[in-house]
């Protein structure tokens, strides 16, 4: 998914109780495919996107449950403390981004995940679909997603990348 640098997305939780409105570009969309992930949507992988905190607004009773991700990260998953709905994530890797779960988009017709991460823990009732690359942890696809956010102002990640011996799926 990608958004023109005006264009405003925003969503929010079932109960209405906690909203985002973010005004900036998406730097990437995902599935992320982590046991955490997993828990945290009752699902076999987490579609979401990652905006700047600095042009986000997220409003509402966020209640944050602090762990480790898989891939040693402090990670906060952000549930509304209303409805128990899953709505966003912040790293410490990565303070500067929201994670966003696609669901949470008020329109979420035009979410089109552009990767796949931790692909190694897909399940086998919710496998990586063939067209995305994947990579087994999330580290290893911040080169690609590095270059797309430096190189456009609407993102389309561009998928030249080098092929490596954790790179899964997909064609480089």
């Amino acid at each position: 998914m990608s958004t023109s640098v005006h264009e405003r997305v925003s969503g929010g939780c079932a109960c209405g109780k906690v909203r985002y409105e973010t005004s900036g570009t998406f730097a990437f969309s995902l599935q992320c495919h982590c046991r955490k992930c997993q828990r945290a949507t009752g699902t076999g992988h987490a579609p979401a996107f990652a905006v700047e905190v600095e042009k986000t607004r997220l409003a509402g009773p966020v209640k944050y449950y602090g762990h480790v991700s898989d891939s040693g990260t402090a990670t906060r998953t952000g549930f509304c403390s209303a409805c128990g709905s899953p709505i966003v994530s912040v790293t410490e890797r990565f303070p500067e981004r929201f994670y966003f779960l696609a669901a949470t988009l008020d329109d979420t017709s035009g979410f089109e995940p552009e990767f796949a991460v931790f692909a190694d823990q897909s399940p086998p009732w919710d496998p990586v679909p063939e067209k995305l690359k994947s990579w087994l942890a999330f580290d290893q696809a911040d080169a690609p997603v590095a270059m797309a956010s430096a190189t456009a102002s609407v993102i389309t990640t561009t998928r030249t990348t080098t092929r490596r011996s954790w790179f899964h799926g997909g064609s480089a």
